[in-house]
């Protein structure tokens, strides 16, 4: 039976009484368990019996226990509730034994980082929300693989990862406000070292039998059983209790408590969310940028009879039809696929959170106790129906240098805004504004929440283009692989050469899939000018590559015309190579008639067009205007500001011979543009052959 997952054998126990398959779950977890306890007793009999009574509960609890239930989880946290319980009785005693069972221990890796953060453990370990305990427990107190951990969460690998990560910083923060400062490396190799010892020799048989079998147990743990079975089944009620709208909130550190109380939510099978977000069309999902213009984001949701979801952006569609999980780029036709259904995937938890309030809620407390983010409730009335307004002030506990700062909802200090109504007992609204040192600004508002929808089943069906390219992670290959012995550096080198010379078969291997058009003809031919150091930069899991590249020049033309009162030429219109129009520039004032003695009355189309580009090299904005309209001059204006003050180089222009157009009674210009682009390549190399991908910054 040791092949059997977990589910399997508390099958066989609840539908067989087996008393083998109980065993095998009590061998397999009573490590587990057993540390708990000796966390928080210095007496191993009393140890012995707090794990006893852990397993006598989930003897009694085994037919509650829902499919998605992570059973280390939850063994978990019934052992913490089980010692909480009981150090509550015997705090003072427990408090002095456990000093001394600290002191005489020892210990492998960091006896020191164990002993000081080992009796705060169970407390911050407390603050997380349940999914978060369960990775954590799976990857470092069970020592699984990320991949073990991804399939009994139910998530990818990379998804499981980036939980793990957060849960992590999460515990190392909850670490701090007690005083504890570790790294995230100390502290994952402390608990994976130290959080789970081996239980007593046949302490397990013991338990087995009694627990299997109903044989009594002493009074102590009878009297732990009852207590903590009490205790679950008032934890369970609160829990019910904040999903349907009572809210425990602490404003601010020294307010009281405030206790809401709202009736009883309707359940609802189906979400349809509409929202604007400031990010890049075709970026992540929870990426966020202050200076782009919002665009729409979506997602649809439907929990039964089968989860199904969909969540859209102008440029990147995901869905989950419940059983894969595709995620489409549409400007790149590319995509890649979870072989598996997934509750939330690829950078979408955050809009899945929101569709299940009460469950998001709960967690967003716990986190913001947690870690000492300010909360508070006010209520408001709109066209006469009250309205609670929960505020959040998030902060990312990330320094300013960090490149993951306020690009992403969660690596953002941020204040979100809830508002949900009385009467319905549901979310009605939801804003996020990014505070930054330049201000507050709104990076998303929802603008409906439908409850109950009927969804169309097409919705949770993705038509692909028969071209589409499919990402494929790279696989360790039988015998030596120079790209699994590559830097980061050299990998991002190794591309860059690979675009200048056009090879995109091998810039594809660091891509991941085929790169498309609009990269070709962006990178084709570049120049590769400069290439700095690597770096890490938390909580980003790869490295970052500073890089500067020269881009081929770009060709293409301005019509110069003088059909105008002043009677001398100027610009009217971008056009392509192929005298393809890009953009009219509309004069909503004739061009100022210059005095004969100005220089600039009679320029050739050909002078005109390099005095508009050397009035742009200098930023002199008196002589732009003599050329161009002010629309063009605004804009020319704003992005040399915003080039500047990101430390990017403006592109350099250079002008050529002009060319008469009857069709179009204007001269044209042939122009060149060459663009310097300095930025950071974002590179990661958590695949199965430990390969170096491009995942951003290009």
């Amino acid at each position: 039976m040791t092949d059997l997952s977990d589910h399997q054998l508390l099958d066989a126990f609840i539908r067989n009484d087996s008393e083998q398959a109980f065993s095998v779950l009590v061998q397999r977890h009573i490590g587990l368990v057993h540390s708990v306890a000796r966390r928080h007793t210095a007496d191993p009999q009393l140890a012995q019996d707090i794990t006893q009574a852990v397993f006598l509960i989930l003897a009694r609890k085994a037919r509650t226990l829902g499919r998605r239930t992570v059973l280390p989880g939850w063994l978990y946290q019934a052992a913490r509730l089980t010692a909480a319980n009981f150090r509550r009785a015997e705090i003072r005693r427990i408090h002095r034994e456990q000093e001394a069972f600290m002191q005489s221990q020892s210990t492998e890796s960091d006896p020191t980082a164990w002993q000081e953060l080992s009796p705060h453990l169970d407390e911050a370990m407390a603050g997380l929300g349940a999914v978060e305990r369960d990775a954590l427990v799976l990857r470092y107190f069970e020592n699984k693989s990320m991949a073990a951990v991804g399939d009994q969460l139910g998530l990818a690998q990379n998804t499981a990862q980036k939980r793990v990560s957060r849960a992590l910083e999460k515990l190392r923060h909850a670490f701090r406000k007690r005083g504890l400062a570790l790294t995230a490396a100390a502290l994952a190799t402390a608990l994976s070292a130290h959080s789970v010892q081996a239980a007593p020799a046949g302490l397990a048989l013991t338990i087995s039998a009694s627990a299997a079998q109903g044989t009594a147990a002493g009074a102590s743990t009878l009297s732990l059983v009852k207590g903590v079975l009490n205790l679950m089944a008032w934890t369970k009620a609160k829990t019910a209790l904040v999903t349907a709208g009572f809210i425990l909130l602490a404003a601010g550190t020294t307010t009281p408590v405030i206790v809401h109380h709202y009736r009883q939510a309707q359940r609802f099978n189906s979400v349809h969310i509409r929202g604007q977000m400031r990010s890049y069309p075709g970026d992540n999902f929870s990426s966020i940028a202050a200076d782009t213009t919002p665009v729409p984001i979506e997602l649809w949701k439907q929990f039964t009879p089968k989860m199904q979801w969909r969540v859209e952006k102008p440029g990147r569609v995901a869905v989950m039809d419940g059983q894969t999980t595709v995620l489409y780029f549409k400007g790149d036709n590319t995509a890649f696929k979870l072989p598996q259904a997934a509750h939330d995937a690829l950078d979408t938890y955050w809009i899945h959170d929101l569709a299940e309030f009460g469950h998001f809620l709960t967690n967003e407390l716990a986190t913001a106790r947690a870690k000492g983010w300010r909360v508070e409730t006010a209520a408001i009335w709109t066209n006469g129906l009250k309205q609670t307004v929960l505020t959040v002030e998030a902060k990312s506990g990330l320094p300013d240098s960090s490149n993951q700062k306020n690009h992403f909802l969660a690596t953002s200090d941020r204040r979100e805004v809830y508002r949900y109504d009385d009467r319905s007992q549901r979310l009605a609204s939801v804003q996020i504004f990014l505070e930054a040192a330049a201000g507050e600004t709104l990076v998303f508002a929802s603008t409906a929440i439908d409850y109950n929808p009927a969804i169309d089943p097409a919705r949770f069906h993705l038509d692909l283009p028969a071209d589409v390219a499919w990402y494929q992670e790279p696989q360790i290959t039988a015998g030596p692989d120079p790209y699994a012995k590559m830097t980061a550096d050299q990998a991002a080198r190794a591309f860059f050469q690979a675009c200048s010379r056009e090879d995109w078969d091998e810039a594809a291997k660091f891509y991941g899939v085929r790169v498309p058009d609009h990269a070709r003809e962006y990178l084709g031919g570049m120049r590769l000018l400069k290439l700095g150091d690597a770096y890490a930069s938390a909580p980003y899991p790869g490295r970052f590559v500073p890089y500067e590249i020269q881009l081929r020049p770009q060709e293409f033309n301005l019509r110069v015309a003088n059909t105008n009162a002043a009677g001398r030429y100027v610009v009217m219109g971008q056009y392509d190579r192929n005298l393809q129009l890009q953009e009219e520039f509309v004069w909503t004032a004739p061009p100022a008639v210059l005095a004969d003695t100005d220089p600039d009355a009679k320029l050739p189309p050909a002078d005109v067009v390099k005095a508009y580009f050397q009035a742009i090299n200098h930023a002199d904005w008196s002589e732009l205007a003599k050329f161009t309209t002010e629309a063009d001059l605004a804009q020319t204006r704003r992005q040399i500001e915003e080039a500047q003050k990101a430390g990017e180089p403006f592109p350099e222009f250079a002008a050529g011979e002009a060319v008469w157009s009857a069709e179009h009674s204007s001269y044209f210009v042939k122009c060149h543009m060459k663009i310097t682009k300095k930025f950071r390549m974002a590179i990661r190399n958590d695949n199965p052959a430990r390969h170096w991908q491009v995942d951003g910054g290009i």
